[in-house]
């Protein structure tokens, strides 16, 4: 994780947006989760850690449409 300086990432994010999945995904890399808070229609937790290394060169995804 150089990008963050081995600090914590936070991810939030809504059920219908996929955060259950991505939640799931980040445990099966290897991350080390934090507390996952759910909310009223998503979530919102903190990971450290992880192999990512797969994800580098992956195209970049606009998500807002």
């Amino acid at each position: 994780m150089a990008a963050t300086g081995g600090g914590p990432v936070i991810l939030d994010g809504q059920k219908t947006d996929g955060i259950d999945s991505i939640l799931c995904i980040c445990r099966k890399m290897g991350a080390t989760t934090g507390q996952v808070i759910s909310k009223a229609h998503g979530k919102i937790f903190s990971m450290t850690g992880g192999d990512f290394a797969a994800w580098e060169n992956l195209p970049d995804t606009d998500l807002a449409g």
